[in-house]
């Protein structure tokens, strides 16, 4: 039996980790081992699921208290133990592909689902008109226990009631809608707002939007996934933009316009003796209030030899004079 894997070593976090520093672990490790970034994509995608599942459970209160208790106890028994007893659903989990203006905005998007729903017919029930009686195979409990033995010993084990499906209830008459089981299949449209400055790596969680289950349904996890950008880089809340000018503005200093991400015209100022990669903060012109980096950049001009002997010479002098 294979042991749960140990979400704090996954994540590099402590056990003592705040929320915080699980996500900025989180954040880290996904940017890491997104399969785009990964040449080995299975690998990749394997890491980034396990690394997904560990923030899942660690950045969840409720689910980290519980996995705390059960913590060290073998992989399938800590699944039924700590996942089904609550007879929620799946989580349905998927990526949206958004650009940097997106993110810096915030929006919404719409996406479609096919997914198991409550019938609402019968709010659940699975009975005509939501009449059910109590489920004769495990006394409305939803849980059965199965004994057996083995030599002296004697073994039982607690299971689902495969009559009722763990509801303690079967329907009177079954729902026309969906024919006593609750649920029905179909399409729904889901409204998904992103908050500014979401990053990659980012979930955005819409609580009982998952696959129903027994008792409630699960969560719809939408990871946030940034389109690469043709002017800017993004650093953390900062922009990062790259302009290239003649040398002699490097030298003599001068004016440069520039379009910022949301369009708007910005004039930054290229002081005297700019150096080669140097970068100049524009204020406020990044993400959430971060700043804009410009990054300078500039070509040695191809000379004659006896033009670029003068001009090493004049600038060996004003070296030494200085």
């Amino acid at each position: 039996m294979v042991a749960s894997p140990d979400y704090y070593q996954v994540l590099g976090v402590g056990r003592s980790a705040s929320v915080e520093e699980v996500k900025k672990a989180y954040r880290d490790l996904a940017r890491k081992h997104h399969p785009d970034v990964n040449l080995d994509k299975t690998k990749a995608s394997e890491r980034f699921k396990e690394i997904s599942k560990a923030y899942e459970v660690l950045s969840d209160p409720k689910k980290r208290r519980a996995y705390d208790c059960g913590a060290g106890v073998p992989g399938d028994f800590f699944k039924s133990a700590f996942w089904n007893v609550s007879g929620k659903g799946k989580d349905i989990r998927g990526v949206i592909e958004l650009t940097l203006e997106d993110v810096a905005l915030g929006c919404k998007r719409n996406i479609i689902l096919d997914k198991v729903s409550r019938c609402r017919s019968c709010s659940g029930s699975g009975g005509k008109d939501g009449k059910t009686s109590t489920c004769r195979t495990c006394s409305g409990i939803g849980m059965v226990i199965s004994e057996a033995s083995r030599g002296f010993f004697r073994f039982s084990s607690q299971m689902t009631c495969p009559n009722c499906n763990g509801r303690g209830h079967v329907p009177t008459t079954p729902c026309d809608s969906c024919h006593g089981t609750g649920q029905v299949e179909g399409k729904e449209s889901i409204e998904v707002v992103i908050p500014v400055g979401a990053d990659v790596g980012d979930q955005v969680r819409l609580p009982g939007m998952g696959e129903m289950g027994v008792d409630e349904p699960g969560d719809l996890v939408v990871m946030i996934k940034v389109l690469p950008h043709k002017s800017f880089e993004r650093w953390g809340d900062d922009l990062m933009a790259q302009v290239e000018i003649s040398l002699l503005d490097a030298l003599a200093g001068n004016k440069v316009n520039l379009v910022g991400l949301m369009g708007d015209q910005l004039v930054v100022e290229i002081p005297r003796g700019c150096q080669y990669d140097q970068q100049i903060r524009v204020p406020g012109k990044g993400i959430r209030g971060g700043d804009l980096l410009v990054r300078i950049r500039f070509k040695v001009p191809v000379l004659e030899a006896e033009s670029l002997g003068k001009i090493s010479e004049h600038l060996r002098l004003s070296s030494f004079r200085g």
